[in-house]
């Protein structure tokens, strides 16, 4: 038929064609292609995608080579050709950053904002910028995401200025502390837990367990004691060459401040060796 060479069956079908399951099954795929980046980028993370998905990401992938930019981008580094990187936040201690400022440079406050909008508390002009977080969240993989995480303050304690890569590094029983508190975490302390967690889980073949035990000691070890006549020394010090101090300790009975902590880093420094000896013997055919 003349002139049926000028039209791009793919292309309709994307303006006519609609999801048809999900979420947003009732928008057309140019629908979803304008308005819901974040969900396809969602649907390209999953490693076993449905029929519906893959036809969805097959229609995205035409639609993204007829464009001069792809309004999904495949990476991070394609994000800059977002629109709303440069749109300015006009509410909050932030007012003036770009949106692309507060989210690589204030992540804690954008989690603020997220633990926020899940009551519904949120406030209307906050709104923009939670979007632009999902979408930027939806192109991140989950290292990257880490990565961020790891720079960003720790925001609240006696180690509020540090990084959450400087504090699981170099205090990891604070990190630990957090972990066994009863009470409910802050958002704050929740980021610090879910980075310990990601750090402790790239350990793999570990017992997660075992592993957590094992760097807790480890850490504890480069701990200072601070009351009694080994003030100063480190929890390591003082086991090596003060062993007699920690007899006494733990004869007297004491379980309070450093002593306690001294005590745990002592009792587990025992069990390791003790493991370490049978598991020596047994490969020795003692």
């Amino acid at each position: 038929m003349e002139g049926s060479d000028c039209i791009n069956i793919p292309q309709l079908s994307f303006f006519v064609q609609h999801v048809g399951f999900g979420k947003h099954g009732d928008l057309t795929l140019w629908e979803l292609y304008k308005k819901e980046p974040s969900y396809i980028q969602w649907l390209r993370s999953q490693p076993d995608p449905s029929e519906g998905a893959v036809n969805v990401l097959r229609h995205v992938e035409l639609m993204d080579m007829v464009n001069d930019v792809p309004l999904v981008p495949h990476t991070v580094d394609e994000a800059p050709h977002h629109p709303k990187h440069e749109q300015l936040l006009d509410f909050s201690m932030y007012k003036g950053l770009s949106f692309k400022q507060v989210y690589e440079e204030h992540n804690d406050f954008i989690e603020w904002l997220q633990h926020v909008s899940e009551d519904g508390n949120v406030a209307p002009q906050a709104e923009p910028l939670l979007s632009y977080a999902e979408y930027m969240d939806g192109i991140l993989s989950d290292a990257d995401k880490m990565e961020r995480l790891r720079d960003s303050k720790v925001g609240f304690g006696k180690h509020s200025e540090l990084t959450v890569g400087e504090l699981y590094s170099q205090h990891f029983d604070y990190v630990c502390f957090l972990c066994r508190r009863q009470q409910p975490c802050s958002v704050a302390a929740k980021r610090v837990l879910r980075y310990a967690e990601y750090m402790d889980n790239g350990d793999s073949g570990k017992d997660h367990d075992q592993l957590r035990s094992t760097k807790e000691t480890h850490r504890l070890g480069d701990s200072t004691v601070s009351i009694g006549q080994h003030s100063g020394k480190t929890f390591s010090e003082v086991y090596e060459d003060h062993y007699d101090y920690i007899v006494r300790l733990r004869t007297v009975g004491s379980i309070y401040g450093d002593y306690a902590d001294l005590l745990r880093f002592a009792d587990e420094t025992d069990r390791a060796r003790c493991e370490n000896l049978q598991q020596s013997c047994a490969d020795g055919g003692v």
